[in-house]
C-alpha cells in the first residue's frame, strides 16, 4: 500500500469513530466509554459548578474577613500608640509631682526650723517678761509699803488669768492704788465687770479713781462720766 491508501484508509477509520461517537451521544445518550452516562457526565459538571460557587463565596467571605481583621489590628496599633503616649505623659506628671513635693517636704522642713525657732524667741520673751513682771511686782509692793505713810504711787499692775476680782480689788488696795477694796468690790458686783477683767498689764498710779481704774482694767468696756 502506498501512502495515500493509508492515509485514506486512517480518515475513514477517524471519521467512523466519530460518527459513532455522535450517535452514541445523541441518540442513544451514552458516552462511548464503557460504565459512563452523559446524564451524569452533566450532573457531575453542574455539580462542580455549584462547588466552585461555593469555593468563590468562601473565599469572598475569607477575604473580607481579613480585610476586616487588618481594621480592627489598625484600630488596636492606634489605641495602642495613644495609650504609650498616656503613659508617658502619666509618668512626667508623676515625676512633677514628686518634685513639687519634695520641694514642699523641704519648704515646710524650713518653715518648720523657723517655727522652732520663733517659739524658742517668743519663749526667751515670755521668760523675759515674767521676769520684768516679777521685778516691777517687787518695786509695787516697795512702793505700796510706802503707801501708808501717804505717798505717790505709780507702776505696773498685773491681772492673771483666772483671778477673781475680790483678789485684785485686794491687791489694788494692798499695793497703793485704791483705799478700799470693798469700795471697789462693791462697783465690780454693781455694774458686773467682773466677767470682763482683762489678764493683763496695766500702768496705774494713786491719782486715778476707782471708776478710772475699772475703765483701764476692762480696756474700756466700762467707762464712767464724771
Amino acid at each position: 500500500m502506498n501512502k495515500n491508501t493509508l492515509r485514506s484508509m486512517g480518515l475513514g477509520f477517524l471519521a467512523a469513530a466519530v460518527l459513532t461517537g455522535a450517535f452514541a451521544i445523541f441518540f442513544q445518550g451514552n458516552v462511548p466509554v464503557e460504565g459512563i452516562q452523559i446524564s451524569s457526565v452533566l450532573n457531575n459538571q453542574q455539580q462542580y459548578e455549584e462547588e466552585l460557587s461555593q469555593y468563590r463565596e468562601e473565599m469572598s467571605s475569607i477575604l473580607s474577613e481579613r480585610e476586616s481583621l487588618e481594621s480592627t489590628r489598625d484600630v488596636l496599633n492606634t489605641s495602642i500608640a495613644s495609650l504609650n503616649d498616656l503613659n508617658e505623659e502619666q509618668s512626667r506628671l508623676i515625676s512633677s509631682y514628686e518634685n513639687e513635693r519634695s520641694s514642699s517636704e523641704s519648704t515646710e522642713t524650713d518653715e518648720s526650723s523657723n517655727s522652732n525657732e520663733e517659739v524658742s524667741d517668743n519663749e526667751s520673751q515670755v521668760e523675759s517678761e515674767e521676769s520684768t513682771t516679777n521685778t516691777n511686782s517687787n518695786n509695787d509692793t516697795s512702793t505700796t509699803q510706802n503707801t501708808s505713810n501717804g505717798e505717790f504711787v505709780s507702776g505696773t499692775f498685773t491681772i492673771n488669768s483666772g483671778e477673781a476680782s475680790t483678789e485684785i480689788a485686794n491687791r489694788l488696795e494692798s499695793e497703793g492704788y485704791i483705799v478700799s477694796a470693798t469700795e471697789f468690790q462693791d462697783l465690780i458686783e454693781y455694774w458686773g465687770l467682773e466677767s470682763i477683767l482683762q489678764a493683763n498689764s496695766y500702768q496705774l498710779n494713786s491719782d486715778m479713781s476707782i471708776n478710772q481704774i475699772a475703765e483701764i482694767l476692762t480696756n474700756g468696756q466700762y467707762y464712767y462720766i464724771p
